[in-house]
């Protein structure tokens, strides 16, 4: 079961990285972005603890869940050549 949790931790990083979903879940101020989360966990050799394995599935729910939304927020875009704005 631990083998697969990091499977699907190490398959969704990949996809939270490249996620504009990801934009409008900022990390904690000190705490690494969900994707970095993702691989992190991925690579980690311990036994998982109940937190760390549902931290994974959030995660991948919220992603899921998220991307059948339509969502309005505030953040940074930068553009290639264009010097960065806030957007909504």
């Amino acid at each position: 079961m631990f083998g697969l949790a990091r499977q699907a931790a190490n398959d969704d990083s990949t996809i939270l990285q490249q996620s504009l979903i990801s934009t409008q879940f900022q990390a904690a101020a000190g705490q690494p972005t969900r994707d970095e989360w993702l691989r992190q966990f991925s690579s980690s050799r311990g036994t998982p603890t109940a937190a760390e394995l549902e931290r994974v599935w959030v995660e991948i729910q919220r992603e899921m869940t998220a991307s059948g939304q339509v969502a309005r927020y505030k953040t940074r875009v930068v553009q290639p050549g264009v010097r960065t704005s806030m957007r909504t």
